[in-house]
């Protein structure tokens, strides 16, 4: 049985998690992340604070020092032995996330200042502690994903592709061009 076929058969079950917990359709990770989607991750250096991170979900949401939009984290973008924790401080870069690139992941991260509290392993079992706090975090992840309905910070307002040449031909004549010099068409 092919992986799609598997996931339709178990589509088609009752599943245990709550619809309004499961993950997007589409998640980049660092193993699916094609070529052309390398090309995208930005120069840029960024900080930024951890807002949550979720260990049974594999992601969570970062505050970037210099942008008020908040930025994904996926569990496979993440460099390090340690789980992130909410507070800690942070050094990535910045890709646009599929499948409109208008909001903005995080990837290569790592973690540059710890909180006090204790920071576990990824091989160490979660406790029902941590299991507490990503119930928090699945709260507040609810609460930011009301508020960042509707395009990101990285879309394009002109309507047309921010890839589109400007020699298409697509709004490129102005219109006194096109109308004779003796103002008919």
């Amino acid at each position: 049985m092919t992986a799609q076929g598997l996931l339709r058969s178990l589509s088609n079950t009752t599943s245990p998690i709550p619809a309004g917990l499961s993950l997007p359709e589409i998640i980049i990770t660092r193993r699916t992340r094609t070529h052309s989607m390398n090309g995208r991750i930005g120069d840029e250096v960024h900080e930024g604070v951890v807002k949550f991170f979720c260990r049974s979900r594999g992601h969570g949401f970062m505050d970037d020092d210099d942008d008020p939009f908040p930025v994904f984290m996926h569990i496979s973008d993440i460099e390090g032995e340690y789980i992130p924790r909410k507070g800690d401080r942070v050094r990535y870069q910045v890709c646009p996330m599929p499948p409109r690139f208008d909001k903005p992941q995080g990837v290569h991260i790592q973690i540059i200042d710890f909180t006090p509290e204790v920071h576990k392993k990824w091989s160490e079992k979660e406790t029902p502690e941590e299991l507490k706090e990503d119930l928090e975090a699945m709260k507040e992840e609810r609460e930011l994903s009301e508020q960042l309905k509707g395009p990101g910070p990285l879309c394009n307002t002109s309507g047309l592709s921010p890839h589109r040449r400007p020699s298409s031909g697509i709004g490129t004549i102005p219109e006194h061009e096109l109308i004779g010099t003796n103002g008919t068409a």
